[in-house]
């Protein structure tokens, strides 16, 4: 019993005392596009906990010359590490449900992947990633949303993706809401004693086994 007192104490303390993850260089790729695009993002906030967190990101992408094509697109890779298990929840909105003179976009994505720690190397259910991949497309804007459970100390890469024509209008983009929340001690608390309390009656039916 003082076994499994000191081991839920142990999980707490770690849980209380491990320091908020930071978000590691932020990537923007333009490629795919046809038409003379510029990107500025704007972002605040960071991905970790605890405490909770919330990352924000907007995007604008402008176009110019459009004389070569009249498309546009762009990616953003946000690489991130978190200190303990907890719960992610990640929505991308149009940015033209924010800003009328916006053009509205023909396509965003959002997707989830375990990630290497090198360059755009992330891992998919072919490579053999825990998570493979946790993706939402919306070939019909506005919104895209994902949410997933996260585990301590296991890099992930967050991927953003929209595109628009610019056959009318000079630019489009995204806004990105990112929130980060810990799995409370108390549950921490209550999953150790269910797991002890299994143990302990695993070991007392060995134990009447092999007397019998």
């Amino acid at each position: 019993m003082n076994r499994l007192l000191m081991s839920m104490l142990a999980l707490v303390a770690v849980a209380l005392a491990a320091l908020p993850a930071k978000a590691v260089t932020i990537t923007y790729s333009t490629s795919g596009s046809n038409a003379q695009v510029f990107l500025t993002p704007t972002s605040s906030g960071d991905i970790g906990y605890p405490p909770n967190s919330t990352f924000s990101l907007t995007e604008q992408l402008t176009f110019g010359n459009t004389s070569g094509g009249s498309y546009g697109q762009a990616f953003t890779y946000i690489p991130f590490t978190v200190a303990t298990a907890g719960f992610l929840s990640a929505t991308v909105t149009d940015l033209s449900m924010s800003n009328p003179s916006a053009k509205p976009l023909e396509w965003l994505s959002l997707a989830l992947y375990e990630y290497t720690g090198s360059g755009m190397s992330y891992l998919t259910c072919g490579s053999g990633g825990g998570l493979c991949t946790l993706e939402a497309y919306d070939a019909d804007p506005p919104v895209a949303s994902i949410a997933a459970a996260l585990a301590a100390g296991t890099q992930y890469l967050l991927r953003v993706g929209f595109g628009l024509c610019g056959c009318s209008g000079d630019f489009g983009g995204i806004q990105l809401t990112v929130a980060t929340t810990p799995i409370p001690p108390a549950m921490l608390l209550f999953v150790s004693a269910l797991l002890g309390m299994g143990g302990v009656a695993w070991r007392r039916r060995r134990t009447v086994e092999a007397a019998a």
